[in-house]
Order: C-alpha cells, then structure tokens, then sequence
C-alpha cells in the first residue's frame, strides 16, 4: 500500500470514525464550562432542585485568624456582588474524540452577609456566625470556532493492546490457512489510526469535497459546531445547577478555631435546616467573611508599605479558574496614596500562582497575575473593592490503568483571561 492510497485512506476512516463518536451518546466532553453560541445563562431567583444530598451540615477550612481580625468584622449587613469574566480557549481529549472551542464565560453572584455573633475566648477559642442570603445568581457562555479531531491513539491504550491483538490475529489467519496475514493487518490499522489521529472533522470534510472537485458544504461547520456544544452543555449543566440552588436561599455559617494558629474551621448549614447539596457547598465555599483580613492583614499599614498576600488564602477568589483545586503562590501589596474619599487604595502587583494536582500535588497550570487593585476602610481595613485580572494556561493530563497494562488518558488544556471583580457596600 503506497503512501497516497494510505494517505487517502485515512481521510476516508477518519470521516466514517467521526461520523460514528459526533452521532454517538459517548462523544467527548469539552474543557471548562460550555455551552451554545447564542450564550445559554441562567437568572435564577428561585431555588433549584438536584444534586446530591448531603449531611445537613458541610465543614471546610480556611487560614487561621487572630482575636484582631473578628474585631475588624463588619457589624451590619453587607451586600457583595462578585463578578468573573473568563476569555480563552479549552481542548478536552478523552475515550477518542478531541474537542475544542473558544469560549466566553461570566458568572455574577449577589449575597447579603451580617455576622450575627462573634467570641473570643480567654483560651483563644473564636466562634463567629454569619447568615448569607444569595439575592441574585446568573451565568452564561458562549462558545466560537469549535471543531472536533481524533486522538485515538494517544487517549486509548490502542498501542499497548497491539501486540496482543497481532499475535491471535497471527495465530487465526495461520490456522485458516492465510499464513501469517492476520498479524500484519492488525498493525496496518494501527498505521492508519495514528496517520488519522489529530485530523480535524472540518479539514477532512474539505479534502474530501475538494477530491470529488467540490466545496465542503456551509452546513459541515454548522454540523460540528451544534455538536460540540451540545457536549461541552453537559458539563455546563452542572456548573449552572451549582448556582441555580444557592439563589434565594440563606444559610447559616459557623466559623470555630479551636486556639489561636490553627486553622479555622467553617460549617455550612442551610437556615430551615434542610440538607444541603454539594452543588450548594461549591458555591458556599467560594466565599468567607474573613477575606478582607487575608488581602489586609493589619489596620497599622502606612501609606508606602508593602506586604505579601498568600494566594491560597484566597481559594475562593481564584476557584472559577483553578476548578476548586489547590493553588500557590504570593501577591505584592502596596497601599498608596488614599482616595479622594479617604478608602485606602491598595496596589496588587503581577505574580505567578500554581493550581495544584487535587490527586498528587504536583503543578497542573499557572495563573500569572497582571495585577489589580483594592479599595478599604480606613477604620477596619474592610474591602470595598477587589479587582484582580490575569491570564491562566492550564495542562491537566489524568491516566488510568486497567490490570496495570492498559493506560486511558485525559487531557484537558486551557488558556484564558480571567478578569474578577468583588464589590462591597452597607446594606442601610
């Protein structure tokens, strides 16, 4: 088989291939959030339903505290809007199909905080409770240039399975009387699926029209486009379920440090009791009433001092690009000259944050921040506003064994911008 017919013969397997994973129920999911091109949202004010249960009560973590900080809580309600908009480009390879897309994405969550109570013990023990009732939620995404490829070889142990599957088929054909033929056919189709692996749907389309002297039809893009979004919508459904069932709810968060150093121990729990949802405990995890104490750690700062802000202590903040993983790093702050209104006007200098492996530590992406800047009171350092952009690059690459032999890969990667905002205001 000379190199043109088996060029062309893997154009030819490549649509039938793709033909078969677009139209079946197992076609490969995209990267990140997604959804259709005209930017399906969601403007929930009302409860949604679904999502596991879970015990009534959810506990997380978060940096430890001092008796300082819970004097500098806000005591009234407080309304904070967070804003996030996210810019880039997502490929999701995984089970064979590759697929990517442009996308677009902001989220918008409006909260209503007030600390109803706070101790400090002489032994160092702090309790604070808060009530947090989610006013308006609302997402959307809209999806551009999507196109589909195989990555069989790379995602299927379609390597390591070869040399077993040549052998029997050596053995059939030679009991049949074909001689060894079986063997040598098997690693053809190998041949040919590598040759094919990483061709685009698209480009095959149009080298196909254009053998048979004709233009790829306009509805080919059209075609893949509505099928890749109807993956990456499966994915998205669960990010848009996740804020759908916080809006118009309030829940009760209990913060409790056992003594001053350790780390600080969060419950969430919704206000009739019910249990909640993981879907819930995502979104309440995003956000604690300690976070202007992690930006500003002391109300002793003076014009022109500078100090380092650990990233990780800002989980929440950073979550929309890190998928809820682990992240480290630092942020320089600057406070400079206060504002004509008296709010301190705080600088946050360009630095580079590791999203960490939730499985093995190790570094999946980073996030360089470009800056950003914040504004406080002056009486207790309280944020008025946190403004943070930077530009991510995310290479997740997950592998799974069966009997120790055969390896099925995932890889996810991801380039972005991220622009976020936290607003803050009193509730009068």
């Amino acid at each position: 088989m000379n190199s043109k017919t088996l060029g062309w013969l893997a154009v030819v397997i490549s649509a039938v291939a793709l033909f078969v994973v677009l139209f079946s129920d197992n076609g490969g999911s995209a990267a990140g959030s997604g959804s259709g091109t005209e930017g399906v949202g969601s403007d929930a004010n009302v409860a949604g339903k679904g999502g596991k249960e879970a015990t009534p009560i959810e506990e997380s973590e978060i940096a430890p505290v001092t008796p300082e900080d819970v004097k500098r809580l806000p005591d009234n309600t407080q309304h904070l809007k967070g804003l996030v908009e996210i810019t880039g480009r997502a490929v999701h390879a995984e089970n064979g199909p590759e697929v990517s897309a442009n996308f677009y994405y902001v989220t918008q969550i409006d909260y209503e905080s007030l600390v109803k109570s706070r101790a400090v013990t002489p032994g160092g023990e702090i309790k604070v409770v808060e009530t947090r009732r989610y006013t308006q939620c609302n997402d959307r995404i809209t999806l551009s240039h999507c196109d589909m490829k195989l990555a069989l070889c790379e995602t299927l142990p379609i390597d390591q399975v070869e040399p077993y599957v040549s052998a029997v088929a050596t053995l059939v054909s030679s009991s049949l009387g074909f001689g060894g033929t079986g063997g040598a056919v098997v690693k053809t189709c190998v041949k040919v699926l590598h040759t094919i692996d990483g061709i685009s749907f698209k480009d095959t389309m149009s080298a196909i029209s254009g053998f048979f002297g004709r233009q790829a039809p306009s509805k080919t893009e059209d075609w893949v486009d509505s099928l890749v979004k109807e993956n990456v919508n499966r994915k998205y459904a669960e990010v848009r379920k996740a804020v759908q069932e916080v809006s118009g709810k309030t829940y009760v968060v209990t913060y409790y440090q056992d003594s001053q150093g350790k780390s600080m121990r969060v419950k969430f729990e919704r206000e009739d009791k019910s249990p909640l949802t993981e879907n819930e405990r995502r979104i309440l995890r995003e956000m604690n009433v300690f976070l202007s104490c992690n930006v500003i750690p002391s109300t002793d700062i003076k014009e022109g001092d500078s100090w380092r802000v650990n990233v990780g202590d800002l989980q929440g903040v950073v979550s929309t690009f890190s998928g809820g993983n682990n992240v480290k790093g630092e942020l320089t702050a600057v406070r400079l000259k206060d504002m004509p209104n008296g709010l301190w006007n705080i600088e946050l200098q360009g630095g580079r944050v590791a999203v960490l492996n939730e499985d093995t530590g190790m570094e999946d992406g980073t996030f360089e921040i470009k800056g950003g800047k914040a504004l406080a009171t002056p009486d207790n350092g309280n944020l008025r506003v946190f403004e943070m952009a930077g530009r991510g690059k995310l290479r997740v690459r997950k592998t799974k064994s069966l009997f120790s032999l055969f390896d099925f890969v995932k890889r996810t990667e991801g380039d972005c911008d991220v622009r976020m905002t936290l607003t803050a205001q009193d509730v009068r």
